[in-house]
C-alpha cells in the first residue's frame, strides 16, 4: 500500500537550520584544542555524514516541488543519498558508543557485524523498493509515492542497539552522562513520532544532530578557562603533541604568579591585563592555565620573525605589569626540547626548574637543565624500581653512617645511619638529589626500611663481635610516620634481625602540621615503650614551637649547625644557644650538636653543654662497616 507523497508536509527551515549548524560546529573544532583522539574523529564524521544527508534531503524535497529538476532518476538517488548518509551517521553512533563503554572487544565484534548487517540489508531494501515500487517510487506520471517506510524501520534498529548498549554497559557509564544520553535519544523518537502524528517530514534531520550536540556538550565541551581566556591543561598537551608532529619549533614563557595560589583565581583586573599583554606580545599566541596560579603562553617560531627578540620585548611588558600589580612571581623561557616535547613532560620540567628559582626573576632555560632533569628522572625511574621490589637487602641502596662522639665517656659510641644510592652510569648519589625526589613520589618510606634493615644487620655482627655499641640512628619523615603500619614496619625489622630495640633511635624533625602532633605523639610513645630511642632532629632551622617539644617524649636534642655557627658570631648569639641547651638538660633531654668541623667548635658546644658532637672534625660518613675502626680505636686508623 503506496501513498502520494504531499509537498506541504515539509519545510526546508528544519534542513537549513541543521546545516548552518553543521557548517558552525566544523568551523568551531578546526582551531580547537579538544584532544583529537579516536571518539573526537568519530565525533567528526558524525557531523560530516549528518551535514551530507541534510543536504542531500533538503535536495531531494526541493526538486520534488521545482519543475525544471523534476527527473525521477535524480530525484530518487539523491533521496538514497540522503538516507544511506544517515545510516552510516547512525552506524558511527553506534561504534561510538562501544568506544566510550569500553565494549568487550567479543560484544564489540557482534555488534559491528550486526550494525554491518543492517546497514546493508537496509541500503539493499532502499533501493529494492525504488525499482520494485514497495518503497519510495516516482510513477510514470511524475507522482512520488513513499510505500513501507524502510528508513523509519533501520532508525529505530540502530536506536535499540544504542539502547541495549546502555542497559548492558550501564555500570561503565558516568550516570550523569547515561542520563543525558538517554534524554537526547527519547527527545529524538518523541520528534520522529509528532512528526508522523502531524504529518510532516521537515525536522528529521534533527534528529541525527541532537546526539551530536550532546556528546558535544557531554564529552568535548570548551577547553577554554573563563577566568583568564586560556585554554586547559589538556589542550597545552595536545598543542605540544601537535607541533611535534609537525615538526613546528616553538617557544613558551612559563609564569607562576604566587598569590594566586592562596587566591585560587586571578583576579578580574589581572585577568584583563594578562590578556592584553599576552595578545600584544606576539603574533598567534595560545595561552594555557596549567593549574591555580600557572600560566603558559605559547608561540610557534614560523609565526613570529626575531622570536627571542619578541621575548624581549614580553619581559619589558612584563616589567610594566609588575611594578603595577606587585605580586610575586618566577617565569621561565624555553624553546622546545625534542626528549621533552616526546614525552609531553613540559609541566614537570616547569616545576623542575622553578623549584631552583628565587622569587620574581626571569630564568632562561639552558642545555644543562634539559640534562640535569633527564637525570633527575633516571633517578627517579630507580627508585620506582627499588620501592617496586622492597628488597630490603637492596644492593643499589647503600648505608653510611658518621660516628657521634660522646663528650662525656670520650668514646665514639652511637652514629647516624645516612642513606647513599648506587644505580648503573650513576655511580654513589648524594642524597640531596634523590631524597627530596623520593619524598616528593612517596617513595622514601621504603628507602628508609632498607637502610633500617641493613643498619640492624650491621648491629648484629657488631654484637656479634663483641664490640662496644649504645645504638645507630636512622633518620624517618614525618610523611612516613603518618602512615598507619609505621610502628608494626619498624618492629618487624627489629624482630628479624634479633637485636635488642634499644640498638636502635629514630630521628624526626618536627611538624609544622598541628594535626600532626597527637599523632606523632602516640607513634613515638608506642615504640619508645620497646625501648627505641628518639632524636629531634634539626632544632633550630626556622621552625620550633618549645610547647609541643616539651610535650613529645624525645630522648635527644640534635641543634642544627646553624646554631652552631650562629653560636660563633657573638657573646650574645652563644648565650642565646647556652640557654636553649641548658634548658633541655634540666627537662632531661640529652643535647648533640651537629656540624662540628673544627677545635673552635668543639670547644664552644662543651661550653653550651654538650654531650655529643657530630660532625666533619670526627669524620665524614663513611661505609658502615668501617664503624668497627671508630669502635675499636677511636677514629685513629679512619
Amino acid at each position: 500500500m503506496t501513498g502520494q507523497v504531499t509537498y506541504a508536509s515539509y519545510l526546508p527551515v528544519g534542513d537549513i537550520a541543521v546545516i548552518t549548524l553543521c557548517l558552525l560546529i566544523i568551523v568551531l573544532f578546526i582551531g580547537t584544542f579538544v584532544d583529537r583522539n579516536l571518539q573526537f574523529r568519530l565525533f567528526q564524521r558524525i557531523i560530516s555524514y549528518t551535514l551530507i544527508g541534510t543536504v542531500f534531503a533538503l535536495l531531494y524535497h526541493f526538486s520534488l516541488t521545482e519543475g525544471s529538476w523534476h527527473n525521477p532518476a535524480v530525484i530518487t538517488v539523491m533521496r538514497d543519498i540522503s538516507h544511506i548518509a544517515y545510516l552510516v551517521t547512525l552506524f558511527i553512533y553506534v561504534y561510538y558508543f562501544l568506544i566510550l563503554i569500553s565494549a568487550d572487544e567479543k560484544e564489540r565484534k557482534k555488534i559491528v557485524i550486526i550494525s554491518y548487517a543492517g546497514f546493508f540489508a537496509f541500503v539493499i531494501a532502499e533501493i529494492l523498493g525504488n525499482i520494485f515500487r514497495f518503497g519510495f517510487y516516482i510513477d510514470a506520471a511524475g507522482v512520488a509515492h513513499d510505500g513501507l517506510n524502510i528508513f523509519g524501520v533501520a532508525y529505530m534498529f540502530y536506536v535499540v542497539i544504542i539502547f541495549y548498549l546502555l542497559i548492558r554497559y550501564k555500570d561503565r557509564m558516568i550516570p550523569q552522562i547515561s542520563k543525558g544520553i538517554w534524554t537526547t535519544f527519547i527527545f529524538c523518537i518523541v520528534i520522529l513520532m509528532m512528526q508522523g502524528l502531524h504529518g510532516q517530514v521537515s525536522y528529521t534531520s534533527i534528529v541525527f544532530l541532537m546526539p551530536a550536540i550532546g556528546f558535544m556538550y557531554l564529552l568535548h565541551s570548551n577547553p577554554f578557562d573563563l577566568s583568564t581566556g586560556a585554554l586547559n591543561a589538556d589542550s597545552f598537551s595536545i598543542a605540544v603533541r601537535d607541533c611535534y608532529k609537525a615538526k613546528d619549533r616553538f617557544i613558551v614563557m612559563y609564569l607562576d604568579v604566587i598569590e594566586t595560589r592562596i587566591q585560587s583565581e586571578f583576579t578580574p583586573q589581572l585577568r584583563f591585563a594578562i590578556y592584553r599583554f599576552y595578545r600584544d606580545a606576539v603574533r598567534k599566541p595560545l595561552l594555557f592555565h596549567l593549574g591555580p596560579s600557572q600560566l603558559v603562553l605559547m608561540f610557534r617560531v614560523k609565526d613570529n620573525k626575531d622570536p627571542w627578540m619578541r621575548v624581549e620585548k614580553i619581559v619589558e611588558s612584563f616589567s610594566v605589569l609588575y611594578d603595577k600589580h606587585r605580586l610575586d612571581f618566577k617565569a621561565v623561557f624555553m624553546e622546545d626540547v625534542e626528549v621533552i616535547s616526546k614525552k609531553d613532560d613540559y609541566a614537570d620540567f616547569f616545576q623542575f626548574i622553578e623549584s631552583k628559582m628565587p622569587f620574581n626573576d626571569y630564568y632562561y632555560v639552558e642545555e644543562k637543565d634539559v640534562e640535569e632533569y633527564e637525570k633527575q628522572n633516571r633517578i627517579l625511574s630507580g627508585l620506582e624500581d627499588i620501592a617496586d621490589k622492597l628488597d630490603l637487602n637492596d644492593d643499589r641502596v647503600l648505608t653510611y653512617c658518621q660516628p657521634v662522639y660522646n663528650v662525656e665517656s670520650r668514646r665514639y659510641d652511637t652514629a647516624e645511619a645516612l642513606m647513599r644510592l648506587q644505580l648503573p652510569d650513576f655511580g654513589t648519589i648524594p642524597p640531596y638529589l634523590f631524597i627530596p625526589l623520593a619524598e616528593k613520589h612517596d617513595l622514601i618510606h621504603e628507602l628508609s626500611l632498607i637502610i633500617l634493615n641493613k643498619t640492624c644487620a650491621a648491629i648484629r655482627k657488631f654484637l656479634d663481635e663483641g664490640l662496644p655499641l649504645k645504638r645507630i640512628s636512622v633518620n624517618f619523615s614525618i610523611q612516613e610516620i603518618r602512615d598507619d603500619n609505621f610502628c608494626l614496619d619498624i618492629i618487624n625489622i627489629i624482630q628479624s634481625n634479633n637485636i635488642p630495640y634499644e640498638k636502635i633511635a629514630i630521628e624526626i624533625t618536627e611538624s609544622r602540621n598541628e594535626r600532626d602532633f597527637d599523632m606523632v605523639k602516640d607513634k613515638i610513645e608506642e615504640l619508645r615503650a620497646y625501648g627505641i630511642k628518639f632524636y629531634l632532629d634539626d632544632f633550630g632551622t626556622g621552625y620550633s614551637n618549645f610547647e609541643r617539644i616539651m610535650e613529645l617524649p624525645f630522648d635527644i636534642i640534635k641543634f642544627d649547625r646553624s646554631m652552631v655557627i650562629e653560636s660563633g658570631k657573638n657573646e650574645a648569639s652563644a648565650y642565646m644557644v647556652d640557654t636553649f641547651a641548658s634548658m633541655f638538660r634540666k627537662l632531661k633531654y640529652r643535647v648533640l650538636y651537629e656540624g662540628i668541623e673544627d677545635e673552635n667548635d668543639e670547644n664552644r658546644c662543651i661550653g653550651m653543654k654538650a654531650q655529643y658532637l657530630q660532625g666533619y672534625k670526627y669524620s665524614k660518613p663513611i661505609e658502615i662497616e668501617r664503624l668497627r675502626s671508630f669502635l675499636l680505636d677511636g677514629g685513629r686508623s679512619i
